[in-house]
């Protein structure tokens, strides 16, 4: 069964793992990049992570890492994907950030998350923590970005099998905004577009404040 969803993780997804799903209206499908070696320290400009945390109980708190590199790319390094309730993403997200070296992390006030981001720069007071509150609307916002985010940012290849159910919900996400059930993955991926692709026609993240 790994070997059958390594060959074709969307196949497996629709025969074995029972969601069922057509390619067609797909905004990203399975076309984001990947890489195969992390960057060398002189390609990489920083090391930051953007986090929306769970809107209600059946939502994603989603938490990724991630490294600017000279030319553009966002490489993806580390992703935390659960529904586990604050008490244990806080701690989780934490170590993330230590395990990847992560400089800089803004976090959506929205939902809580100004509460999450002081209790986690608590817990790591050497990453330099900001909250920002957004406001723009989330399908516009998503949908805008879409194409910028398949130019750029990259995942490390076997993501698939590393993180199954965030690599489950960006390729069958569809551009009919009301036919998703779930939106953490692709409004994380958006924000970090957002944040870090100013000067390519994208406009930055607003509305940030440091702990």
């Amino acid at each position: 069964l790994e070997q059958r969803r390594a060959l074709d993780p969307f196949r497996f997804d629709c025969m074995y793992q029972g969601h069922p799903s057509s390619k067609e209206g797909l905004l990203y499908g399975d076309n984001f990049k990947t890489y195969d070696t992390p960057a060398s320290p002189d390609e990489i400009i920083r090391k930051a992570n953007y986090t929306d945390t769970a809107d209600t109980g059946t939502d994603y708190l989603c938490s990724i890492c991630y490294d600017v590199l000279k030319g553009g790319q966002i490489n993806i390094t580390d992703v935390l994907y659960t529904q586990a309730p604050m008490e244990e993403t806080e701690p989780a997200t934490a170590q993330m950030l230590l395990r990847n070296g992560t400089r800089a992390a803004l976090i959506e006030s929205n939902n809580g998350g100004r509460g999450f981001a002081r209790a986690v720069g608590r817990l790591v007071p050497e990453v330099r923590i900001a909250w920002t509150h957004q406001s723009r609307n989330k399908e516009a916002r998503i949908l805008s970005n879409s194409a910028t985010a398949l130019h750029l940012v990259r995942f490390p290849r076997g993501w698939n099998l590393r993180w199954p159910e965030l690599y489950a919900h960006l390729t069958t996400y569809r551009r009919k905004f009301r036919a998703n059930r779930w939106h953490d993955a692709a409004d994380v991926v958006t924000g970090i577009v957002e944040r870090e692709a100013a000067g390519r026609g994208q406009k930055r993240v607003r509305g940030i404040r440091f702990l």
